[in-house]
């Protein structure tokens, strides 16, 4: 929903309408433009009777006739000869997964919607697809060219992408433990190379910040992830491959030290001597 929807005169006309208060009414046009983005893409909500849409709306199934007048007399819903009804101006408040849901299916919207420039689903799509392009290649400059610098990336990134012989292992260890710490892994040899040469990557290689991070937080608040390790490696293949990297050759560049990829041996307790007499 667009936050100017929020304190929209309609907005309060609806509410009156239906005698309900402002935040049922804003959870009523939420639960319309989802239905209608899952079952009617195109529009079209006409094509399923009032009852149908009241119960979607969560309203009283007693009165859908009167629900749907109302949602036609405040202007979120229009008349139509050929759809009976269709969202009001659908193209400009449905959310993006609706439109690349479209374009998947090769579908648009209804032509009865005026289609200004850059409102087709096409238009849009081909005008993302250009916009990611080009925010990908500004920023996340070619790594074979470390010369290349922007406004949207440090330049001290940029000097260190192929220094991964000038690791400081310490640091990469620190940055490990923390990850561990935060998602409570108990690792093993593998997993614990897996989180070490992944914090040398974004430390000293040519990975951003938000590589492992995001990763990291994906992992965190996935509920009942059976395998923590498993889904952060997949995380990072993913989050790597985005990038233009090849996620097998990043791991392969780095060398950790084995005595990193041992436990730390736990600490002996000495024995308390008897005090002398």
């Amino acid at each position: 929903m667009k936050r100017e929807c929020y304190r929209h005169p309609k907005l309060y006309n609806l509410a009156a309408l239906l005698g309900c208060s402002r935040p049922e009414a804003i959870g009523i046009l939420s639960l319309l433009w989802d239905y209608c983005g899952e079952f009617a893409p195109r529009g079209d909500i006409g094509k399923f009777p009032d009852p149908t849409i009241a119960r979607a709306c969560e309203w009283s199934p007693d009165r859908p006739t009167e629900f749907v007048l109302a949602l036609v007399d405040a202007g979120f819903l229009d008349t139509h000869p050929e759809y009976r009804l269709i969202v009001h101006d659908w193209p400009c408040h449905c959310e993006k997964y609706v439109r690349a849901r479209l374009n998947r299916a090769g579908l648009d919207f209804l032509d009865c919607y005026p289609h200004r420039e850059g409102l087709s689903v096409y238009a849009v799509s081909a005008y993302q697809q250009r916009t990611d392009e080009t925010v990908r290649r500004t920023a996340y400059p070619i790594q074979s060219n470390p010369i290349q610098s922007n406004g949207l990336i440090d330049s001290n990134r940029i000097d260190r992408i192929d220094r991964l012989r000038e690791i400081d292992w310490e640091e990469v260890r620190s940055s490990a433990q923390r990850i561990q710490r935060k998602l409570r892994l108990q690792l093993t040899e593998k997993n614990r190379g897996l989180i070490l040469k992944a914090c040398a990557l974004e430390l000293y290689g040519p990975m951003p910040e938000a590589w492992l991070s995001s990763a990291v937080g994906a992992v965190d608040a996935k509920v009942g992830c059976r395998s923590k390790p498993a889904y952060l490696t997949t995380c990072l293949k993913r989050g790597a491959e985005e990038l233009g990297q090849n996620f097998a050759a990043l791991m392969a560049a780095v060398e950790v030290p084995a005595q990193l990829l041992k436990p730390p041996k736990p600490k002996k307790e000495g024995k308390l001597s008897e005090p002398k007499r």
